[in-house]
């Protein structure tokens, strides 16, 4: 790292396994931080951990707790909100990267569904500082098709009980979409109304059709949502964002400049601190 000129290191450590891994992880941070503090001339180089998905939210606060004995090695602490929601049992259709939970609940229980806030305040309640943490900004969308059992048939809006076991009427199906093929290909021309959730700060769209194969329900970020971001991560004083992938909202068809990338634009406008 030191002979290439490089900033740092990211641990991207997946699948914790608890407890079994906790002491392993927290000697292998601390072996790590100091070793990087060793180089020569002194440098800070920056170490960083993408903590979880927000889908395993239930782990959230084991991850920082885990976290918090080695939280001053580690300059950065990225929380993977995003990927909120997929075709889980017993969960319903959910937005990909909520901002706040909302109203919505899991089928049969008082339990939120998971969002961006929910995960920052289960690790500052355990001690994380929110200067060390950073939140996840994902440049794909999320497309929910087919499915059965909602009041719509398939899969249309959030916080629908989807059901994925009767494939009477078109088996469900996840698929993860670059955001440029979202803004270019799910438009209004094609179908899709889109909708934003003012609660939960994030947009959506909806396609109803005749068969309920065809429905979908897409969930996807857009300036909005990102100047929404960008406010709370400021409002809370967090330490900054991680975007996952820079290249999804690339368009090469556009002209030059910030039309090539406009959810990119739209971090640099809304993330960055000026």
């Amino acid at each position: 790292m030191a002979r290439y000129g490089y900033d740092g290191v990211d641990i991207n450590w997946e699948s914790i396994a608890f407890p079994d891994d906790v002491s392993n992880f927290q000697t292998f941070i601390t072996q790590l931080r100091f070793a990087l503090d060793q180089s020569l001339p002194p440098t800070h180089y920056l170490l960083s951990y993408p903590s979880g998905t927000a889908s395993n939210y239930i782990n959230d606060t084991n991850n920082a707790n885990m976290l918090l004995p080695v939280q001053d090695a580690i300059d950065q602490i990225n929380l993977q909100t995003y990927g909120m929601a997929a075709a889980y049992q017993g969960w319903v259709t959910w937005h990909n990267s909520a901002l706040y939970s909302g109203a919505c609940v899991f089928p049969g229980t008082a339990i939120h569904l998971p969002s961006v806030d929910s995960t920052v305040k289960a690790f500052t309640s355990a001690g994380i500082l929110k200067s060390k943490i950073g939140i996840g900004i994902q440049l794909v969308g999320i497309d929910c098709a087919g499915g059965s059992g909602t009041s719509t048939g398939g899969a249309t809006r959030p916080c629908q009980s989807w059901d994925y076991t009767n494939s009477n009427r078109g088996a469900p199906e996840v698929r993860f979409v670059p955001a440029a093929a979202v803004i270019t290909d799910y438009t209004a021309a094609n179908g899709y109304a889109e909708n934003f959730d003012v609660v939960s700060k994030v947009p959506w769209l909806s396609n109803t059709r005749p068969n309920s194969a065809g429905d979908h329900f897409v969930s996807f970020e857009n300036s909005q949502s990102i100047r929404a971001k960008g406010h709370y991560l400021e409002s809370q004083g967090l330490g900054g964002a991680i975007i996952f992938e820079v290249s999804g909202d690339y368009m090469p068809s556009q002209p030059t400049g910030d039309s090539q990338h406009p959810l990119m634009t739209a971090v640099r406008k809304y993330i960055t601190r000026k």
